[in-house]
């Protein structure tokens, strides 16, 4: 059914554009079998890029998704971990004391008193000083990178030097 549709189409289409009629041998009937394969062409052509239209919409709403991705100060910390070859238990715990206290992880933690910020508790004047200064500290993957780089570097035990009872 779907194939004498799709021929009674091309007909029509090759009546319509071409203004010749499918007429067994001679000129018209060359003429009718060239606009049928020009319509084949336009209709695959047509179907691929439907098809490659619709993958990217697939991928443009997948990259949407990521994108909007609630970030998780775990998944924040593992990734830190991984990428500066540091404990991510170690991380977790100096999270923990700064952000909380030592109870959880709390990624929009503020002192009052101090101005220091995120799961680091970086003060302004450090934050600033980073390499992530262009991001906010309170972006769980940016202080957790931030936190892994000073460790890293050795610099755990004057950075958090206060806290250092709850984590070490």
């Amino acid at each position: 059914m779907r194939a004498a549709a799709l021929a009674a189409l091309m007909t029509t289409l090759a009546v319509a554009t071409l203004g010749v009629t499918p007429a067994p041998g001679g000129e018209s009937d060359a003429a009718y079998r060239r606009a049928h394969a020009a319509a084949v062409r336009y209709h695959r052509q047509r179907d691929h890029v439907q098809r490659l239209l619709a993958r990217r919409v697939r991928e443009a709403r997948a990259l949407r998704r990521t994108l909007l991705h609630r970030a998780s100060s775990v998944e924040a910390i593992g990734i830190a971990a991984v990428v500066y070859r540091v404990s991510a238990d170690l991380l977790y715990r100096i999270a923990s004391c700064e952000s909380t206290g030592g109870d959880g992880l709390n990624p929009n933690a503020r002192n009052p008193s101090s101005d220091a910020a995120g799961l680091a508790q970086a003060l302004p004047s450090t934050w600033a000083a980073s390499r992530f200064a262009r991001f906010s500290p309170y972006s769980p993957y940016a202080a957790a990178l931030f936190m892994a780089s000073e460790v890293a570097l050795g610099h755990a035990g004057w950075q958090w030097a206060a806290s250092k009872g709850c984590w070490a």
